[in-house]
């Protein structure tokens, strides 16, 4: 279950034979990964996404686990580690197989075809465990309009690791989004995940499921590194941010909707305030 150069267990650490393959694996992951990088959560931060990206194409998983284990291990296992994402509102389900003080491995089970155009708030990679995608890659131009800090200097993409910058970004964004490329990735592909508005991306899974192994940090600040999702042809929202006025808005737009569409469309031109 190790790659080649990765020792077995001894009698220091037999009892990890016992261990659920998955788990066993995964383990020997993550603390390798916690013995390059440290606790210190400035260090992880800085060396995450190079350390994970070489590790994971070099420990392979896409060799050593299938998703039949996994779903084993976690219909079988007593108990699992920490939980990132329990409510699994990103990947049809995720489950966490490594808790660092500072990062976490899971895997994302995919069943439908694709995800939201989106950038992250957090850094890591990602590895194909199984099934192919069609990944894009994307860029996205602010207008001038919206795309000036406080200061009234222009806010670029790497602005958001700055955490000063970063208070300022609003909730949404309008400018215009560009396709960067698309590519096909398939098991055994690893890919880098950079922070913000560098790394915007969207995925097409091919295969039912699809799986991707995510070795990603975990105590980012939301507040400072907002996580758009993009829609064409060029805005961009939270869509963790939960603004009780608008949500309540939506709601009764879908009611309207339903009860009288003369009514709901010229009631939704008067909230987007587009001139009848």
């Amino acid at each position: 279950m190790t790659p080649a150069g990765i020792p077995a267990p001894t009698e220091q650490n037999a009892d990890e034979t016992n261990l659920h393959p998955v788990a066993r694996f995964f383990r020997s992951l993550g603390d390798a990964l916690t013995a390059e990088l440290g606790n210190c959560r400035d260090t992880v931060y800085a060396r995450l996404e190079s350390v994970a990206t070489d590790m994971l194409a070099k420990w392979n998983p896409s060799a050593q686990v299938t998703p039949d284990q996994i779903i084993d291990y976690v219909l079988t296992a007593s108990a699992l580690c920490k939980q990132a994402d329990l409510d699994g509102r990103f990947a049809e389900p995720p489950v966490s197989l490594y808790a660092g003080e500072h990062f976490d491995i899971s895997a994302l089970f995919w069943l439908d075809g694709t995800t939201s155009i989106h950038q992250h708030g957090f850094c890591g990679a990602f590895h194909v465990l199984s099934g192919s995608s069609i990944h894009s890659q994307y860029r996205f131009e602010r207008h001038e309009v919206n795309a000036e800090s406080e200061s009234g200097s222009p806010l670029h993409a790497d602005d958001a690791m700055c955490p000063a910058i970063a208070e300022t970004q609003p909730r949404a964004i309008e400018g215009t989004l560009h396709l960067v490329g698309c590519e096909v990735l398939h098991a055994g592909s690893t890919r880098t995940i950079r922070r913000g508005q560098g790394f915007i991306h969207a995925l097409f899974h091919m295969v039912r499921p699809s799986v991707t192994i995510v070795v990603r940090t975990i105590t980012d600040d939301p507040k400072q590194n907002v996580q758009y999702d993009y829609r064409w042809p060029g805005f961009g929202f939270d869509p963790f941010h939960r603004h009780a006025p608008t949500i309540r808005t939506q709601q009764f737009l879908k009611m309207l909707q339903k009860l009288d569409m003369t009514g709901y469309q010229a009631r939704l031109l008067e909230v987007l305030r587009v001139p009848i």
